[in-house]
């Protein structure tokens, strides 16, 4: 590992990008609370993660102005299991036809 990982998460510049929507949309979402927020965003990155694969990940993360490939150690299983579990909801008969 070079680094890259613990100079950008050390910075804390950002807040966790669920967490600033969450914030900036305030009592605009009244009806749905923070936590329904925070699983739909998981499962929206799940779905991505699982269509794009890793270089393109690793790819998005440079142009983010990170070091994508300090990142493979994660995102590698992360797609692994995005897409373990698509083929699953599949034979499930679970999610809308693509």
């Amino acid at each position: 590992m070079d680094g890259g990982i613990l100079s950008t998460i050390g910075k804390g510049c950002f807040r966790r990008i669920i967490e600033a929507v969450i914030a900036a949309k305030g009592d605009q979402w009244n009806s749905i609370p923070a936590d329904t927020a925070r699983s739909d965003a998981e499962t929206i990155l799940e779905a991505v993660v699982a269509e794009l694969g890793v270089v393109p990940i690793v790819a998005a993360l440079d142009r983010q102005g990170l070091k994508g490939k300090a990142y493979r150690y994660s995102i590698a299983p992360l797609v692994e299991e995005a897409q373990s579990r698509r083929v699953e909801r599949k034979a499930m008969g679970e999610g809308a036809p693509s």
